[in-house]
């Protein structure tokens, strides 16, 4: 996630408004412009609410945002989304009420998955998808029936917001590797079916059946897309219906401090030295740098403090990001998910995804080339070390190697090559240690035992990827889109409007 040229000519500033421009009180401020931010400030500009989002980077996005070289657009982050494109999916349904000028493109296969002696292409379609794992294992082509029953049931009942779901209390303390081992034998078709475990961060005996369950389906049931114009696309999209239903949003901008009197959240202080005072608010932003950073910890219930700082936090990745002078026929096979073996809890096992987004999305590259984003994970060095420059070159000489020798003579083709480590991604969105997912999504950190939206602060609401529902884009967006309709409750007690938006929170689905 490098510099980008976007901010030299900053494309956004019609839109955006300058801190002084900014009003001095709200009905609500939104903290940070990742996606799960901007859902949640566009729902609530729909609703008639006046919202302002604040946001310390150039361009909207968090980690949906891209970066220009040469005229070559990359995805900083999150490039393939679960769903959205699909108005009848549960992204794409809560998503159609905004009206957003977007256009997705359908990927399929869905994903490919690369293991030594075989290559799967995922079909887009569930059912094509179940016949072909069926006729690659025929020996547990029954089970493979009942486990795709099982996990779209998991992923049905997580999303309607179930406290109480048998479905979901059944799994709440077990991994995934606890789940594949109740349906299946083969080693093999296990491998198979962890491969994708990567989109989470976690090997199948860490993390959460129910997480990985709920990602799976966002993918195999709903379908897999890419945002035409990339990942920033969406970001932008939000925007225009933020502002074009009368929110503001201020970017360059970072919120220094919240201000908090007998438990209430009355202001934000910007960097700029301007306080903006507001009915409720929410944070976008990283949990621990919202309460030990915004907020004074003194101020913070010492048991939630705790609870914040015993979580475990996820893991980050290492991206390399090529722009290539080459052909479809050089790199169109290796998209997908690259393992050594199919022994997916061996961390000796390393991980290569790669991405090929230009062969969907010409318009993100000069013709002739194509854009290769290469993610894996390398034993790192402490957060706060010196070292990293040094480490940044060593992975991407290791990646580089390891593209040569699936794509024979592909490092003769670059035009333009970026990396970025944890520490990059912490630099841009102040994810603490740089991490992708939030909280690490494992048993004890999942559903019920994963933060919830409400905070100690009886006018402060989390969203995004640190809350109960979890990584990944489809999930902030649910997240946005609930904590919206409670904020509006919260506003409007008692009116028509504000009693269906809080039973819409209640079941999005």
């Amino acid at each position: 996630m490098p510099p980008d040229d976007v901010s030299r000519a900053n494309p956004y500033r019609e839109l955006a408004i300058r801190p002084s421009e900014a009003a001095p009180e709200y009905d609500v401020v939104v903290v940070g412009a990742g996606i799960g931010g901007l859902t949640c400030a566009a729902y609530l500009a729909k609703f008639g609410v006046r919202v302002l989002v604040v946001e310390r980077h150039s361009v909207p996005g968090g980690l949906c945002s891209f970066f220009k070289r040469k005229g070559f657009r990359f995805d900083c982050g999150a490039h393939y989304f679960g769903g959205l494109g699909d108005s009848k999916s549960l992204g794409g349904m809560l998503l159609r009420p905004l009206g957003l000028d977007l256009e997705f493109l359908r990927v399929d296969p869905v994903d490919i998955l690369h293991f030594p002696g075989r290559r799967l292409e995922l079909p887009a379609s569930l059912e094509d998808h179940i016949d072909l794992l069926r006729k690659t294992f025929p020996a547990e082509a029954e089970p493979i029936e009942a486990f795709f029953r099982q996990i779209l049931r998991i992923y049905r009942h997580f999303y309607r917001g179930r406290r109480e779901s048998d479905v979901l209390a059944r799994y709440q303390r077990q991994s995934y590797q606890d789940l594949l081992d109740e349906y299946f034998r083969d080693p093999e078709l296990k491998g198979v079916l962890s491969a994708t475990v990567g989109y989470i961060g976690l090997h199948p005996n860490e993390v959460s059946a129910i997480a990985m369950a709920a990602m799976m389906m966002s993918y195999f049931y709903d379908g897999g897309f890419l945002a035409r114009g990339g990942s920033q696309s969406i970001a932008n999209s939000l925007m225009r219906r933020l502002v074009t239903d009368g929110g503001a949003i201020v970017l360059n901008t970072a919120v220094e401090r919240m201000i908090v009197v007998d438990q209430r959240v009355t202001g934000v202080v910007l960097k700029s030295g301007q306080t903006i005072r507001a009915r409720a608010f929410v944070s976008n932003a990283d949990a621990q740098q919202t309460f030990f950073g915004l907020i004074d910890e003194a101020q913070v219930d010492p048991e939630y403090a705790q609870r914040l700082r015993r979580s475990r936090l996820s893991t980050s990745c290492f991206m390399l990001y090529l722009g290539l002078e080459c052909d479809d026929a050089m790199v169109r096979r290796e998209r997908g998910w690259h393992w050594d073996s199919y022994r997916m809890n061996d961390p000796a096992n390393v991980l290569l995804y790669v991405a090929l987004p230009t062969l969907a999305d010409r318009s993100l590259c000069p013709p002739g080339h194509h854009i290769l984003i290469a993610t894996t994970v390398y034993p790192e060095p402490s957060f706060e070390d010196d070292g990293w420059p040094a480490f940044r070159r060593d992975c991407e000489q290791k990646t580089l190697a390891r593209l040569e020798t699936l794509i024979p003579g592909v490092t003769s083709r670059i035009v333009v090559k970026e990396s970025a480590t944890r520490q990059t991604i912490h630099h841009y969105t102040l994810n603490a240690e740089g991490v992708m997912y939030g909280w690490e999504a494992s048993p004890d950190q999942y559903w019920l035992n994963r933060l919830p939206p409400e905070t100690p602060f009886e006018n402060l609401w989390l969203c995004g990827h640190w809350t109960s529902t979890g990584p990944g884009v489809v999930a902030v967006v649910v997240s946005g889109v609930k904590v919206a309709r409670t904020v509006f409750q919260h506003l409007s007690p008692g009116s028509e409007p504000a009693r269906n938006a809080a039973r819409s929170a209640q079941a999005p689905l």
